[in-house]
């Protein structure tokens, strides 16, 4: 299991940043950050989050990328979703 996924797999138990905060060193937190993460989707490829300025950027199994301005539990949410399609569909899509 490599990082990301035990991250992934720690926050998808938590749900909650500020626990996730308490229990994971600030070092494992960045590391969500401004990397892309590959989902298990049939539409995304991967998601990259920008603590800093809030934005969302996914790159689409078809090529396409699109870049949104959401909050960090929305990028948490979406990375920890049963179908990151239908989350990206129903809470980011424009």
């Amino acid at each position: 299991m490599n990082f990301i996924q035990l991250v992934t797999r720690l926050l998808n138990l938590l749900r909650f940043m500020s626990l996730a905060d308490a229990l994971l060193s600030e070092k494992e937190l960045e590391g969500l950050f401004n990397t892309p993460i590959p989902l298990r989707s049939s539409c995304i490829a991967t998601v990259q989050y920008n603590k800093n300025s809030g934005t969302l950027v996914i790159v689409f199994k078809d090529g396409r990328s699109h870049a949104y301005s959401v909050p960090v539990e929305k990028f948490l949410e979406l990375i920890n979703a049963p179908s990151p399609g239908g989350y990206y569909n129903a809470n980011i899509k424009d």
